[in-house]
């Protein structure tokens, strides 16, 4: 399993805040045929929230994969299905640009797990996220 963990630029504080509060993580993992190392990677480093990336072909299986990682962890899971093998790096890009845009408030940290999903879209999705944070720490196994 690869997870990149992508630091927030706001803040460079402890795992543990001030006040006893603890720091919220959003991660994004491209899924494909195989979700196991999705599932992994959930397991590996907890999140309060969940973005899939997927092409339009693997829809069915990443909104199936959504449904029961929300209904066992309990954590809002997000779909993002647009993205087409012959412009990955565009979509992608977009993708995670709305994303952060959206997000960029309310999370602390974002990590990338590219465990799944087929090289292209692995590869795309680890680019980017060097493209648009400045501190990427790469984790793997």
């Amino acid at each position: 399993m690869s997870v990149a963990q992508v630091t927030s630029r706001r803040r460079k504080d402890s795992e543990e805040e001030p006040g006893g509060t603890f720091r919220k993580t959003l991660q994004i993992a491209t899924v494909g045929e195989d979700s196991e190392g999705v599932l992994a990677g959930v397991r590996n480093a907890p999140a309060n929230k969940l973005a899939l990336i997927c092409y339009a072909h693997d829809k069915e299986s990443a909104k199936r994969l959504a449904t029961r990682i929300s209904d066992t962890l309990k954590a809002e899971v997000e779909v993002y299905d647009t993205i087409r093998p012959e412009h990955s790096y565009k979509d992608i890009m977009q993708v995670f640009s709305d994303i952060v845009g959206k997000n960029q408030e309310q999370f602390d940290d974002f990590l990338l797990n590219v465990s799944s999903g087929d090289k292209m879209i692995c590869i795309a999705a680890a680019v980017t996220s060097f493209i648009l944070f400045q501190s990427v720490l790469l984790q793997g196994g």
